[in-house]
């Protein structure tokens, strides 16, 4: 759960089931979105923790948040007689994050309009997307 105490952002989450690219995939419908300012909660995982997401600091002032993470293990067991793994590992290596490159480019897109919305600058370089 994150609180936010400045700024203003959003956070988009799917199933897992839906694919790395549910936009790209004709499964933009499952995708949920909750924007928020400060004191606004936001949770990632809406029913269990088989969903993508991500959070977006969407305005001039940086988004602010204080994490409550409680209970979840930091890093997973994979298979049996493999070493633990981290969860920010590459889907493609069986982690849980999706790297800029392979994301739905839908998602850039909404950032970057809702940065322009906001009156605020999109300031990631192309090269993190290769």
């Amino acid at each position: 759960m994150l609180l936010c105490t400045g700024g203003k952002g959003y956070t988009i989450t799917w199933p897992r089931a839906a694919g790395t690219t549910p936009w790209a995939d004709g499964k933009g419908d499952l995708v949920q979105r909750q924007d928020y300012g400060p004191g606004g909660i936001v949770s990632a995982a809406p029913g269990d923790a088989g969903w993508f997401h991500g959070h977006f600091g969407a305005s001039k002032e940086p988004l602010r948040v204080v994490a409550f993470l409680g209970g979840y293990p930091r890093r997973v067991k994979g298979v049996p007689g493999v070493d633990w793994r981290g969860l920010n590992l590459d889907v493609k290596e069986g982690g849980d994050t999706i790297e800029y490159r392979d994301e739905d480019p839908y998602i850039r897109k909404m950032f970057r309009e809702q940065l322009a919305k906001e009156g605020a600058d999109f300031n990631m370089p192309d090269e993190v997307y290769r």
